[in-house]
């Protein structure tokens, strides 16, 4: 009944979840050198939540997918 996640959504998901990370780890850079790295801290923190999520969603989606076939 559950197949395997369609390598599409995993890969899509390590994408996202890195370009999260990257996004976390220039806010936290920026933010204790108190230099405006292109944004303000808080928008790469914000930047950071919309790629964990987006990571988490097409892990759902893949699922999703999977229980369907």
């Amino acid at each position: 009944m559950l197949q395997k996640i369609p390598r599409f959504h995993l890969w899509t998901s390590r994408g996202c979840a890195l370009v999260g990370l990257g996004c976390l780890i220039v806010g936290i850079v920026g933010d204790a050198m108190n230099v405006v790295p292109g944004l303000e801290p808080t928008h790469w923190f914000i930047m950071a939540a919309g790629g964990f999520v987006a990571g988490c969603w097409h892990v759902l989606i893949g699922l999703a997918e999977a229980i369907k076939e």
